[in-house]
């Protein structure tokens, strides 16, 4: 009799492993890795989303960065005029050679 009741249950776990039958346990285990791994792609999306915008304006403030680089650098290597030398000073206060000041009396 125990000879037939192994045959038997070597029978039924063949026909369990030809027709791919999974417990609840491995299904279920299956089923979570899938989901965990399923928010984190959508997280990882959703940064990738909002990180975008950002790279967006870097890339903007690096442009207005360069411009005004450029602006500098040409400036500095201008050669210095006369022009230059006048406006320079009168934004320092100084006046030119040939100018008048008139100050003006603002209690009147």
């Amino acid at each position: 009799m125990d000879a037939k009741k192994t045959k038997s249950q070597k029978k039924t776990i063949a026909k369990k492993a030809k027709t791919g039958k999974l417990g609840f346990v491995p299904i279920l285990s299956i089923g979570i890795i899938v989901a965990i791994f399923s928010i984190q792609i959508v997280n990882n999306l959703d940064l990738i989303g909002k990180n975008s915008g950002r790279i967006e304006e870097l890339k903007q403030q690096h442009n207005h960065k360069r411009i005004k680089n450029e602006a500098l650098r040409q400036k500095v290597d201008a050669p210095i005029d006369d022009e230059y030398i006048r406006e320079i000073m009168r934004e320092k206060g100084y006046r030119d050679i040939d100018e008048d000041v008139y100050y003006l009396n603002e209690a009147d």
